[in-house]
Order: structure tokens, then sequence, then C-alpha cells
């Protein structure tokens, strides 16, 4: 009996040996960690957008950008009572403000060329929405009262996955999720971003670097022992040594950056894939939604896998505007979520087109239809006012079909006519954008209810006062 158990032990123990020297990973303790999110948010006015162009493209910091800086940290300050302030040094030698709460989490005011920047200590999952409200009553709302908004094409809105949860150390759930991305270059060229300066998803690169992917990932598929770092290192070598603006350095400005998942000298709780490819998020729930889309789009490719039916390579190039949009559809519902919550963050090229798909998805729902209208146009942001206008233009097909729904909505209208024109940024503009509302009425045989100019002289003045106040 006892030569059996020590024969037994032995076993055990030369088991856990093999399986501990066949895998070369930097594997993380628990595998059974949450989903964390880490955000890159950027705001900037035309104040600070001026004082940029003035000094120089390569500037972290202007007087202007310190100044707004300085503004929202005090505004923050003054109007969360949970809130308190470390001054710390960034990497470029300058101050920052970190705003923390109670609880140890906290967000940063920090600089970066041409936008005050705030990141974030990693979000868990199980926080997203309790700590993206925060996001959205400290900062958004506050920021806005100062007229700092996030830019269409300044700035960006990266997020870091924690690269323990997301990949959990197996290296093929990393290879589908790059090939994925690979797929759907979409993301990085209209959907969510297109600036393939900062941000080129590999289809975008030459061919020299689309073939060295594609050469990585069918030598990765003969032989998948090679782990997340092997895969990791011929991607970074043979694609990522490129980059149209010869930024440096050039293994970071991709639409995926993998850096701190192959390079020595991170812990495993600093191991992060960043996502570039997005545009400024224009609302702490927007960067609450686009995290959540990336998560359960993970989840989808490790079901794929366990189902022995693994993403493979799609070659498709030069794709069209509706092309793109039905990827993204797919995109969206194979990872079982729901086309209309994200149609709204599309650019203004895609609104018909979402427009559409929402009447088939849902063609009796008016309220989902009102929600999308109001939803695009306070998003859009402030430099383009485009996406605002096709709102409108949304708004009145809604108004023709359905006359009292719509007047029933007042507030909303009244919501999206304001945002859909950039001259009403002072509160004398309130008449004429009261005669703007009744020219909207106007336009169709609407039954006028009594006390229906007090009401919009009382929405306008609700609408107008947290912009107004500021200036």
């Amino acid at each position: 009996m006892m030569n059996n158990f020590k024969n037994y032990t032995l076993l055990a123990l030369s088991l856990i040996v093999v399986a501990c020297s066949s895998s070369v990973e930097r594997s993380p303790a628990n595998f059974d960690d949450e989903y964390t999110y880490g955000a890159e948010l950027t705001f900037t006015h035309p104040q600070i957008l001026e004082a940029q162009r003035s000094q120089g493209s390569g500037t972290v910091n202007s007087e202007m950008s310190e100044r707004y800086q300085r503004i929202l940290i005090d505004k923050i300050l003054e109007n969360c009572n949970d809130c308190s302030l470390q001054t710390k040094i960034d990497k470029y030698g300058l101050e920052y403000g970190r705003i923390s709460y109670p609880d140890g989490w906290y967000f940063n005011v920090t600089l970066d060329p041409a936008v005050v920047e705030v990141t974030a200590k990693p979000i868990p999952d199980s926080k997203l929405i309790e700590y993206t409200k925060r996001l959205e009553n400290d900062l958004y709302a506050n920021a806005r009262e100062i007229g700092l908004r996030p830019s269409k094409s300044t700035g960006g809105g990266h997020i870091h996955f924690g690269a323990e949860a997301f990949f959990e150390g197996n290296s093929k759930y990393f290879r589908d999720f790059m090939v994925d991305m690979y797929n759907h270059a979409e993301i990085g060229s209209g959907i969510l971003a297109d600036d393939h300066y900062n941000s080129p998803p590999i289809k975008a690169q030459p061919k020299a670097q689309r073939d060295a992917f594609i050469d990585a990932i069918n030598k990765f598929d003969q032989n998948s022992d090679e782990g997340i770092i092997g895969l990791g290192l011929k991607i970074r070598e043979g694609t990522y040594n490129y980059q149209k603006a010869n930024w440096g350095p050039t293994e970071k400005y991709q639409a995926i950056n993998i850096e701190r998942m192959v390079v020595e000298g991170f812990e495993a709780s600093e191991e992060t894939v960043e996502i570039r490819c997005i545009r400024p998020q224009q609302s702490a729930e927007q960067f609450s939604l686009i995290a959540n889309l990336f998560k359960k789009r993970m989840q989808y490719l490790k079901r794929m896998r366990a189902a022995g039916t693994p993403v493979k390579l799609s070659h498709e190039l030069g794709m069209s505007v509706e092309q793109k949009f039905q990827s993204f559809i797919r995109f969206i519902t194979e990872a079982g979520e729901d086309p209309a919550d994200y149609f709204r963050i599309l650019p203004v090229e895609y609104l018909d087109l979402a427009w559409a798909k929402l009447e088939s998805l849902y063609p009796g729902d008016l309220e989902k239809k009102m929600k999308f209208i109001v939803d695009a146009s306070n998003e859009s942001p402030f430099d383009a006012t485009l996406k605002a206008r096709k709102s409108y233009d949304f708004l009145v097909r809604l108004r023709d079909a359905n006359p009292q729904f719509v007047q029933d909505r007042m507030e909303a209208v009244v919501a999206v006519i304001k945002n859909s024109d950039d001259r009403f940024h002072k509160p004398e503009k309130a008449q004429e954008l009261l005669a703007q509302v009744d020219q909207f009425m106007n336009a169709s045989a609407m039954p006028k209810p009594s006390g229906f100019r007090a009401t919009c002289e009382q929405i306008i003045q609700t609408l107008s006062l947290p912009i107004f106040k500021a200036l």
C-alpha cells in the first residue's frame, strides 16, 4: 500500500513538472480574474487647438492646455464632495492631478498634444456601470461646463484590456483575437476610427506587412505551442515594423498595441492589449458601451474555439461603406449584442444605413427611433455638426410619419434641434432657437396644444444653463 502511494505521488509530481516546463508563458496567477478596462479619454477646446498649432505638433503641453487642465480639476473638486486631489508628476515632468474616491479608485487629469487627457485606474467589469457613472457626473459633465469636449479628429479613445482575463494565458485566444481584428478592419477604417497614421489596421499596411502577419498566423496554426509571446514577437517584428507617419515607436502606433504583452519588464497586472483604433468617446456611457462590446466579442471567440470552429483569416480588401457597415453588424450580432445600441456612435456617412437597419429591426418601435436620434445628435463632437444635422433630418422623417408622437416628446425634439445648429452657443440665441422649433412644428399639420411656447421656453432655459454658465 505504501509503495503504491509513493508511486502515485511520484507520478503526480512528474505530471506537474511536465505541465510547468511545457509552457514559456508569463501566466497569470489567477485565470478567474474578471475583465478590466483602462480608459484614455481626451478633451479639447478651440483655444487649445489654436495654441497647439502655434507651437508645433510635437509639444505635449501649452499654456492654454495647462489652463484648462487646472480649470477642469477645480471644477471637479467644486462639484464632487467625495473627491480628493493629489498632485503628481508625469513622465514628461509635468504636473497632473489625481482625482481619488474613498474606495481607492481614481482618474488622472493629464496632458497630451492638443488635449487634456484623462486616464483611470483599471475598471473591473463588476464596477463598469458604477465607475462610468462617476466619470459622466464628475468628469464629462464638468468638462462640458467649461467648454471642453471630445474631438472627432484630435486625441483618441484608446481602451486597455487586462491581458490576464482577456486571453487567460491561452495563445490560441490571442491568435483568434488578432485574426478577428485583422478580418474586421472596418473598425479602424471608418467605423470606430479612421486614422491610419495613429492606429492603422493590419489590412491598411503595405503588402509585405500583411503577408508577414498571414505567414505568422499560418505557422502558428501548424504549431500552436509557440505561446503568446512568441506569436506576438513575430507580429511585432514582421508586421509592426512599419508606420505611415514614421512616428516612433512604430510598434505602438498600430490599431492593436501588444507591447505590454510581449516586452519584458511588466508585471502580470500591467500587461494589457490596447485597442487604439477608437475615436474619443463622447460620453462615459459610450466608453462603457464599447468596452462591453469587445468583452462580448472576446467571449464569442472563446466559444467558437471551444466548439472547434476558430475564426479563419478573411482577406477582403477595399470595402465600401455599406460593406463595412454590414461587417460591423456581424461583429455585433455574433457577440450577442443588439446593433441598435451601437448605431449612434457611427460616423455620419453610416447613419442612413443605420436608420434603414433600425427600420427593418424595429419597424414600429418609435421610442427606439427617437432614442437613436437624440443620442446621435447629443454625442456629436463639438467640431463636427454634420452628424447632428443628419439627426435633425431623421427627426423630420419621424415627425412627418408620427406627428403626435413627436409632439409628445417635445423636450427630446428641442434637444435635437439645438444640437443640430452650431449657431446656438450663447443665451441671446434662445429666441432664434424658439423660432426654429416653431418652424419645425409648422412644417406639418401638427396639433398645437395650449402653452406650447411656454413649454419650449422652459425646456430651452433648462438645456442652455449648464452650457452657458461657464462662458
